[in-house]
């Protein structure tokens, strides 16, 4: 770890973050896109991915993070693995999770074919790791 301290005894966490971490693996470039646009609201985001919105500057509030045991309550965390293993009704636990927008890896699980496929969702964003849904446009009834 010494390679870490370059010249002082302690480095800002904005620093050891990347250093410590496969960013490669995190939504970085989807997290651009949120704040160059200034995307606001609530996301539905990938469980590991859910602490790493508000660190890379993104003005959007989680579902669930990291600290799902100390902040969220089981039901909470219950709803987001169902959403997670695509059981029976994960779709209407994302629809009616106040989520305006759905972040989760590319590749990972069908969730972004299958709410795409659905109407309610559109793509708004995507690369090699990362697809952004946000909500469809609701069409007026007449």
């Amino acid at each position: 770890l010494v390679w870490l301290v370059p010249g002082h005894p302690f480095r800002p966490l904005d620093e050891l973050f990347p250093a410590l971490t496969r960013m490669e693996r995190f939504p970085v470039a989807a997290c651009d896109f949120l704040k160059a646009r200034r995307i606001t609201g609530n996301v539905f985001a990938a469980y590991t991915w859910g602490g790493y919105l508000p660190y890379c500057g993104a003005d959007v509030r989680v579902y669930i993070d990291g600290r799902a045991d100390t902040v969220y309550d089981d039901e909470t965390y219950r709803r987001f693995v169902r959403v997670m293993n695509r059981a029976p009704g994960w779709q209407e636990i994302v629809n009616a999770s106040g989520a305006d927008y759905f972040l989760w890896p590319r590749g990972f699980g069908s969730q972004i074919p299958d709410l795409a496929a659905s109407g309610r969702w559109r793509v708004v964003y995507g690369d090699r790791v990362a697809v952004l849904l946000g909500r469809a446009p609701r069409t007026p009834v007449r």
